[in-house]
């Protein structure tokens, strides 16, 4: 895990990457104990094989009983996630996408990091939970806008009936003719409401 932390090259100026000094042992322990209690999964891949996982990680792809060694697409099972990875080590770039996990469905925001030359650092956080509240806030505002514009609909409706039924003058039809705009800008402005929660999601 040492090589793990070495810090870029660019950080440290006029200062090679391997001159770079490793933590010390109490550093690395803490370091180590911080990822293996992390709830995010993380797997170290070198070669296109996995050399570390924490915990988490074990939990998300429980398919292997010994994964350390393993090529990761026979622990992940999942094509997109190894080929992030492949992606990372030749662009020494940070490569991120969402994938779903097939059987679960369970969706996974994946950033696959460069650590050095050979080994790549794949962080994996499950978006499921995330998913589940947008789609309830969506139905939410769906029913809500559905409650509001019927019966302003509805009102509307019934304004423009009385309206052709009234005489041009006279107190009903001042407050009816102040009924079918008003009804009118309601709508829209629940219209625009709705369009605006739905973008928030």
């Amino acid at each position: 895990m040492t090589r793990l932390w070495r810090r870029r090259k660019d950080d440290i100026p006029g200062r090679s990457l391997t001159s770079v000094d490793p933590p010390s042992p109490d550093e690395a322990g803490r370091h180590s104990a911080f990822l293996e209690h992390a709830q995010e999964a993380m797997i170290l891949v070198e070669g296109g094989a996995v050399h570390w996982l924490n915990p988490a990680a074990t939990l998300m792809f429980p398919g292997l009983a010994e994964p350390v060694g393993r090529p990761l697409l026979e622990v992940t099972r999942h094509h997109r996630i190894e080929a992030l990875a492949e992606r990372a080590l030749e662009s020494r770039l940070e490569q991120a996408a969402e994938v779903e996990l097939p059987g679960s469905g369970r969706s996974i925001q994946v950033r696959a990091i460069p650590v050095n030359n050979e080994r790549i650092a794949i962080l994996l956080i499950d978006t499921s939970r995330v998913r589940y509240l947008e789609t309830v806030r969506q139905q939410f505002v769906a029913n809500l806008s559905h409650e509001i514009r019927t019966p302003l609909a509805g009102l509307d409706l019934a304004a423009q009936t009385l309206s052709g039924q009234l005489p041009a003058e006279g107190d009903v039809r001042v407050f009816i003719d102040r009924v079918i705009p008003a009804t009118r800008r309601a709508g829209c402005r629940e219209h625009r409401g709705t369009a605006r929660a739905f973008q928030c999601c």
